[in-house]
């Protein structure tokens, strides 16, 4: 799997990836489950809550998501 820029292509609308961000300079793997909503025109990222459990919420703005990755598949033993 090799990364793509933002700036070619967007993932498949709603489907979890792995992002590389850029703050203040620095870039990051992200790798919690985020994807693109494409109607919305933004990106989530999965939320885990105590009194709610899990939901999608939108990221940042300031975050600066510069390319994503599919998912691996899951190791096999």
């Amino acid at each position: 799997m090799d990364w793509v820029k933002c700036t070619d292509r967007m993932p498949p609308d709603m489907e979890p990836v792995i992002l590389t961000i850029e703050n203040k300079g620095e870039r990051h793997v992200y790798s919690c489950a985020a994807r693109w909503n494409k109607s919305a025109q933004w990106w989530e990222c999965l939320m885990y809550h105590e009194d709610v459990g899990k939901e999608w919420r939108s990221m940042y703005s300031f975050l600066k998501i510069t390319h994503w990755m599919p998912y691996p598949e899951p190791a096999e033993d």
